[in-house]
């Protein structure tokens, strides 16, 4: 290892550094982006889910799918009756 590297190591350093921080955004942007896609499609399906219980009896297995989905994304088990 030489004595002398005129600052190539702390440019090396700012590099990685710089590379880390640019690797985390990305990823941050990608979790936040996911996240929002799963709330925009659980609403959606709780706004079907009300469409449908307002129809009446043509929409009660409309209402169930869309309950069942909501229960199925929100991580709980269902029961089909």
């Amino acid at each position: 290892m030489p004595l002398f590297d005129a600052g190539l190591c702390k440019a090396q350093l700012k590099g990685a550094t710089s590379a880390y921080a640019q690797t985390k955004a990305v990823y941050r942007s990608a979790i936040l982006r996911a996240i929002k896609e799963v709330e925009d499609n659980l609403s959606a399906l709780r706004w079907l889910a009300a469409e449908a219980r307002a129809t009446g009896v043509e929409g009660e297995a409309a209402g169930k799918a869309a309950a069942m989905a909501i229960v199925a994304l929100s991580g709980r088990r269902f029961v089909v009756s």
